[in-house]
């Protein structure tokens, strides 16, 4: 029972994604709401409620299938960290191909919330530079290898919260951070959506979301560039 009960909790997850994305795209441009942090805000909001409700109301059928392709792939899933059913984003979808950097899959379903740069801190209230993307789901939502790797941290980690670091080619690493739990060991192994822990609020953090680093050589980069998103999902309040 509870291989179906995930199967269908992934499945509704990816809909109301899918839902959001096809809702900001077909939004026109313009208007009483368009543009600047209330509007995107505005705008964000509405289309993650819609989406839900319409989900929530049986969707368009999406779930359904989706729901059928992951208790096959459950089935047959080897020994070892998570079934295909809960990935948060099939790998098939990978962000743009950017030479020397690892194509990466979407780590979670959820809503972007804030971008890579400087910002408005929420709890020091003073310009900071946020060396992450952040994706608001809720608590316990899984959270899945970008890319495949090495595990160099799996634990808490200071303002982090509960944080697992995956080391990739090419100087390259990940970082998955405020997490309510963490499902991998350091020296782990990790395919592409491969579960590594598990939204949450650990650390420093205001509410449940992942904050999703990439870092280079030891600096961080702005993610955005190399995910799987549109020009909707990337829009971000900082």
């Amino acid at each position: 029972m509870k291989v179906h009960d995930d199967s269908k909790v992934a499945a509704q997850q990816l809909e109301a994604f899918f839902l959001r994305q096809l809702l900001a795209e077909a939004r026109p441009q313009g208007g009483a709401i368009d543009g600047g942090f209330a509007g995107d805000t505005f705008k964000s909001m509405l289309d993650e409620a819609i989406a839900d409700k319409m989900t929530a109301a049986g969707g368009i059928g999406m779930s359904s299938m989706f729901a059928k392709q992951l208790g096959k792939a459950e089935e047959v899933s080897p020994g070892g960290g998570l079934p295909p059913a809960a990935l948060p984003m099939p790998p098939s979808q990978l962000g743009p191909e950017i030479e020397g950097a690892p194509r990466l899959v979407l780590p979670v379903v959820g809503r972007a919330s804030s971008g890579y740069g400087m910002r408005n801190d929420p709890i020091k209230h003073a310009a900071i530079l946020h060396p992450g993307f952040d994706l608001a789901a809720p608590t316990g939502t899984p959270v899945g290898a970008a890319a495949g790797g090495k595990v160099t941290h799996a634990g808490p980690a200071g303002t982090y919260g509960n944080l697992v670091t995956v080391r990739h080619e090419n100087g390259y690493e990940t970082r998955y951070a405020h997490l309510s739990a963490v499902t991998v060991k350091e020296g782990d192994q990790v395919q592409p959506g491969q579960q590594v822990g598990a939204v949450g609020t650990t650390g420093y953090s205001t509410g449940p979301h992942l904050h999703f680093e990439v870092r280079h050589e030891g600096k961080s980069i702005d993610p955005a560039p190399l995910l799987p998103l549109n020009r909707s999902d990337a829009r971000t309040n900082r």
